[in-house]
């Protein structure tokens, strides 16, 4: 039998270039093509040094990419940045504390809440008119605040999947004092690109994964401690808890490897990489049909996102550059196509993808498909779940028809796509609003089923209007 995945990975790397993560880009950046990569692959041994108990080796090349990044403390992730989410999380969460949760988190936010036996207070990011989820707003905080003064802290995603930024600066001066978590997985090149990190912006602690926009392994992040809220020990426990005992060498050696080569070779990869990104953005006003999502809040040029514009729907968008070019991007939408870069990427490339969307450009004919994008849904006002997460989660649940879900507690999250965040979520009362979103976009959702075809939902067993 010969080893299937194995050759599909080879055949695969070797005839298409991918605009999706991994950062290196099947080793096309940073020379790692020419590092003995089996050299790297060791264990704790007292020459190399102990994450979890750092006091050589690995500290001096923690603190050499905390000057990097400009933290006050840098802890290397080898099971990407879902550990570090969860580390965070558990390392200043008490049971019952009330935490801010945008509802565009990655899920591993919501299952360190459940580990922490916390409270999320949710808030909804802004939806752009292209119904892209964009930023959170410092006014909406401030609401949230009056109403629950008691507040631990917030964890924030910025840049987000699209690469929208929040107003971190005006958000850290509304929450005063409070813990800020922010998930900035999606920025770990932002000082390639000279734009401002959560670091320097108020965060308290940032938790950035070097595999998506920079040529790292798969699972190579970080946390970083910015200010002296957080105890260094407290964060290190709780990584104990949820990271392997066992973290990667080779992950570690190669996030060295590619803090130092960023700073030896700075200039030449904003003249390679930052330049030539800039410069097909700037061909890229030129389609036509398709558009490139431009917003008037900050955004991560690193990102590329197409909209389609009723043209055509993402899913061919994808598949036509697929088939036809051998290009892969990273996601798709009904509305749009996200494609990540990073300095593995270069002019070759840049212009392989460009020649390829004008000519995709050129050949739609007429917007003939329904817009699906939603802008104005009307959502609930965002609030705080009337149930710890851990409770939640070890409470019974049930599948309701919908018409009798009101005043009941979501078991589960009811995602609408686009623009993809939850009209409800876990733990939320479910209002007649919430069930007059989800009946009007029935084919748009995840998390509701259907039996003898009418629409289900998951909630608690006991607790609200029946329990």
């Amino acid at each position: 039998m010969r080893p299937q995945l194995y050759d599909k990975l080879l055949k695969y790397s070797n005839t298409k270039y991918p605009y999706h993560m991994p950062g290196h880009k099947f080793g096309r950046g940073f020379d790692l093509a020419d590092l003995s990569l089996l050299s790297l692959d060791a264990t704790e041994v007292p020459e190399l040094d102990n994450l979890y108990n750092a006091t050589g080796v690995i500290k001096d090349a923690m603190t050499d990419m905390a000057k990097f990044y400009k933290s006050q403390h840098c802890i290397f992730l080898t099971n990407g940045a879902t550990a570090g989410i969860l580390a965070s999380i558990l390392a200043v969460c008490k049971p019952k504390d009330k935490f801010i949760v945008a509802k565009n988190s990655h899920h591993s936010v919501i299952n360190a809440l459940i580990l922490a036996d916390a409270v999320p207070v949710y808030i909804s990011p802004e939806i752009l008119s292209c119904g892209i989820v964009g930023s959170i707003k410092a006014e909406d905080i401030k609401k949230i605040l009056v109403k629950h003064p008691d507040i631990k802290g917030a964890i924030i995603t910025s840049p987000t999947y699209e690469g929208v930024f929040s107003d971190l600066v005006n958000i850290r001066a509304v929450l005063k004092d409070q813990i800020i978590i922010v998930d900035e997985a999606h920025g770990a090149h932002l000082n390639i690109m000279s734009i401002p990190s959560a670091i320097t912006a108020g965060a308290d602690l940032v938790i950035n994964s070097m595999h998506k926009t920079l040529p790292a392994l798969t699972q190579s992040a970080l946390l970083h401690i910015c200010t002296n809220k957080i105890k260094y020990a407290d964060v290190i426990e709780s990584l104990k808890m949820i990271q392997t005992s066992s973290p990667s060498y080779l992950l570690m050696g190669l996030m060295d490897y590619i803090r130092f080569y960023i700073e030896k070779n700075m200039n030449a990869i904003k003249q390679n990489y930052v330049v030539e990104l800039l410069q097909i953005r700037k061909n890229l006003k030129q389609l036509k049909k398709l558009r490139l999502l431009e917003t008037p809040n900050m955004q991560d040029p690193a990102k590329i996102v197409i909209l389609t514009n009723n043209y055509i729907n993402g899913k061919n968008l994808a598949n036509v550059l697929d088939t036809k070019y051998n290009i892969v991007i990273e996601a798709f939408f009904e509305t749009h196509v996200i494609l990540i870069t990073s300095p593995a990427d270069t002019k070759k490339e840049f212009d392989a993808l460009l020649a390829a969307l004008m000519i995709i450009d050129s050949e739609l004919l007429e917007p003939d498909l329904t817009n699906k994008c939603v802008t104005n849904i009307a959502i609930a006002p965002s609030d705080v779940a009337k149930i710890s997460l851990g409770e939640l989660r070890r409470s019974a649940k049930i599948e309701v028809a919908i018409f009798d879900a009101t005043d009941r507690i979501a078991g589960l999250n009811i995602i609408l796509f686009p623009p993809g965040i939850p009209i409800v979520c876990l733990g939320e009362k479910i209002t007649d609003i919430h069930i007059n979103s989800i009946n009007q976009n029935l084919d748009n959702v995840i998390g509701v089923s259907f039996i003898n075809a009418v629409p289900h939902v998951l909630v608690l067993e006991k607790g609200g209007a029946h329990g």
